[in-house]
């Protein structure tokens, strides 16, 4: 049944895959909480002398905001694999959820063994391209996981910059996503989607003389026109 329990007694999870609270919406719930109460119970499991939040970290932090002691509550025995599919799976029905977090969501639950994309697709209704394009977002920089975030990089460019490695990414914000006053004529945050990936092959596709090769191998290589002599005698 449903329990009153101290909001001193309750610690939030590593399970929920929310990044961020937004304050505004925070403040304006726990006004509504001094009002009516928490309307919807959070659901917690034990944790030794604490109880674990699974599902409910923003009516938690709404109500801590609105001092009211205690919040109702659901409290059930379930192991670690349990709390964090019941979490994510409510954190992915969220009407507000970031496409970040929704990467963060998927991959934790791809990494239990329990789910491929097919069964992700299934059981959250979408396409396997759908997922497999989130899960993608996962090879960003933490910097280039912020810009999506705060909307300044579209789904497209973010996924166009998934392409290239943890290196190149980090090139790419430091000369061109990085705000920076003194060089505005370098800054790519209000290109278009198609300017965006069109500087981004012109600058980091083609002119392979920026990186450097290990070219070892290729003195063997059978395709290297290096290796055959321009007029190769003719055999007698």
């Amino acid at each position: 049944g449903i329990v009153a329990v101290e909001l001193s007694k309750i610690i939030p999870s590593g399970f929920n895959p929310r990044r961020t609270f937004e304050e505004s919406e925070l403040r304006e719930l726990s006004e509504s909480i001094k009002q009516t109460g928490v309307l919807q119970p959070v659901l917690l499991r034990p944790g030794g002398k604490k109880y674990e939040i699974v599902c409910g970290e923003r009516r938690f932090r709404a109500s801590v905001m609105a001092e009211t002691g205690t919040i109702p509550a659901i409290v059930r025995t379930m192991s670690d694999d349990a709390a964090l599919e019941i979490a994510i799976t409510e954190n992915l029905q969220r009407r507000d959820i970031s496409p970040i977090e929704e990467a963060i969501a998927y991959q934790r639950l791809a990494d239990t063994g329990r789910y491929d994309v097919a069964k992700l697709a299934f059981r959250f209704g979408k396409s396997e391209t759908y997922i497999r394009n989130r899960m993608r977002l996962n090879e960003l920089t933490d910097n280039l996981l912020n810009l999506v975030n705060d909307n300044i990089l579209s789904m497209s460019v973010a996924l166009e910059l998934c392409k290239y490695g943890k290196e190149t990414q980090t090139v790419i914000y430091e000369k061109h996503l990085q705000y920076n006053p003194n060089s505005l004529y370098n800054d790519w945050r209000n290109l278009t989607g198609k300017e965006f990936i069109k500087r981004l092959e012109n600058n980091y596709c083609t002119d392979l003389n920026r990186y450097r090769f290990d070219k070892s191998q290729c003195a063997q290589c059978p395709f290297n026109t290096n290796c055959y002599s321009l007029f190769p005698d003719e055999k007698k």
